[in-house]
């Protein structure tokens, strides 16, 4: 059970998490998940209002122990500040939920320089008799 919003991605993950930060830049979206978090009486979810590049920085500048990372950015993608914030989290997965392929395969490239190795491309076609589809990568941390 979920309102309108946002809190999905994060509410789901929760379910198999110790614990989930989400993090988006509007604050109304914000509002949305914490309710929807409540109504699934999930309580091992933090939610920070700020961009993803800022969270990916204080994530690392907290010192969190990151596991699984999940994005799922606007058709620009993540900017590569984002991307090196995420290397420095070493999480030893990534799904990356994009509605830009071109954007996907530039956030791609820049993981597998990052030591990071694409696993998996799914894409989906949420919108048929459109141009657009939505893609979800498998991200896995390269061992050294």
């Amino acid at each position: 059970m979920t309102r309108e919003g946002t809190g999905t991605i994060g509410i789901l993950a929760s379910r198999k998490a110790k614990k989930v930060i989400g993090i988006e830049i509007v604050p109304e979206a914000i509002e949305n998940a914490k309710v929807n978090a409540q109504l699934n009486q999930c309580d091992n979810l933090e939610f920070w209002c700020m961009d993803a590049q800022n969270g990916a920085k204080k994530i690392v500048g907290n010192k969190e122990n990151i596991d699984i990372v999940i994005v799922d950015p606007p058709r620009k993608g993540c900017s590569l500040e984002t991307l090196k914030s995420i290397e420095k989290m070493k999480p030893e997965k990534m799904v990356y939920i994009s509605c830009a392929p071109s954007t996907l395969a530039r956030d791609l490239e820049i993981l597998q320089g990052m030591g990071f190795k694409i696993k998996l491309v799914q894409p989906i076609d949420l919108f048929p008799m459109t141009t657009h589809v939505e893609c979800i990568a498998l991200i896995q941390r390269v061992k050294s």
